[in-house]
């Protein structure tokens, strides 16, 4: 089970402000070549955390490193943002990033739909998770 720690934040001033400044540079059918800058880009920002980001129509990339770079890649809270078109944080419950909390937020179109979904994996608390995965072995 994956446990939510907080979702549906979708204010409409934001909405209306993102929507303008994406200026349709994204498209629900962008291919994981397409976003591969944008999400490395994201990724140097976040000092090297792990990003993941797809199309509405497509699957896109997972950059883990700057050598481990997954494309065609989606996952469960990426595609939970683009059914709901809201931001999702969460911790995943398996995968290689189990129990590392994932904010994922959706990138509007004009009209405020969600036309890609973008997600960080918040790797301060990587350590957390170690810890507690070692007290519940004990």
């Amino acid at each position: 089970m994956v446990e939510i720690v907080r979702t549906g934040i979708k204010p409409d001033e934001l909405t209306q402000f993102l929507s303008k400044v994406s200026g349709g540079y994204f498209r629900e059918d962008m291919s994981g070549e397409e976003l591969l800058p944008f999400a490395m880009a994201v990724h140097l920002v976040t000092m090297q955390f792990p990003v993941a980001i797809r199309s509405r129509k497509k699957k896109g990339v997972r950059v883990d490193t700057l050598n481990h770079i997954f494309m065609d890649y989606t996952g469960p809270s990426l595609e939970k943002c683009l059914e709901t078109n809201l931001v999702i944080w969460e911790k995943p419950d398996e995968g290689p990033y189990k129990g590392i909390p994932i904010v994922v937020a959706p990138i509007w179109d004009e009209n405020g739909e969600a036309v890609a979904a973008l997600g960080v994996f918040d790797m301060r608390h990587a350590l957390e998770s170690d810890d507690e995965e070692e007290d519940s072995e004990t």
